[in-house]
C-alpha cells in the first residue's frame, strides 16, 4: 500500500500542514503492514509494552502543524516519524486519527533521512 492512500487524517487536513514527513524508501515499502505488540526484546527497559500504530497524525509545533506518521504507541508515549526536528523536553501537541489531542513531551529525536526524523515523546499528565 502507498502513502498516498492512507487517510486516516482528512486529505484536508493532511494537505493544509506546513511540513509532511518524507520517509526514507526502504521503509516505505511495508511500513503499514505492522499490526499487533512489537518484538519484546530482553535488552528492552521500557516500562510498558509497545503495539505497532502505523498511521498519520498531526504535529502542532512551534506556531506550526506538520504532518508526522505514527510508527508505536504505549501507556507512556508514542514513536513517530517527523519532517522537522524537535529538541528534547519540548513540549507538543499531536492529533492521532481519532481525532484526540495529546500534550507531550519530546524524549528523542534522531534524523533518519531527509526530512525524517525518528522521535518519541511521552504523554503529559
Amino acid at each position: 500500500m502507498k502513502l498516498e492512500d492512507k487517510r486516516e487524517i482528512s486529505p484536508e487536513q493532511w494537505e493544509a500542514v506546513f511540513a509532511r514527513v518524507c520517509m526514507p524508501t526502504l521503509t516505505e515499502e511495508n511500513f503499514f503492514e505492522a499490526r499487533g505488540p512489537t518484538e519484546d526484546s530482553s535488552e528492552n527497559k521500557r516500562s510498558y509494552g509497545r503495539f505497532f500504530l502505523r498511521s498519520r497524525a498531526i504535529l502542532k509545533w512551534n506556531k506550526s502543524v506538520v504532518g508526522v506518521y505514527t510508527k508505536d504507541l504505549s501507556r507512556q508515549g508514542i514513536g513517530f516519524l517527523s519532517p522537522v526536528e524537535l529538541t528534547l523536553e519540548e513540549s507538543i501537541q499531536l492529533q492521532l486519527t481519532n481525532g484526540a489531542e495529546y500534550r507531550m513531551e519530546v524524549t528523542r529525536c534522531r534524523r533518519v533521512g531527509d526530512n525524517c526524523f525518528d522521535c518519541g515523546a511521552r504523554f503529559i499528565v
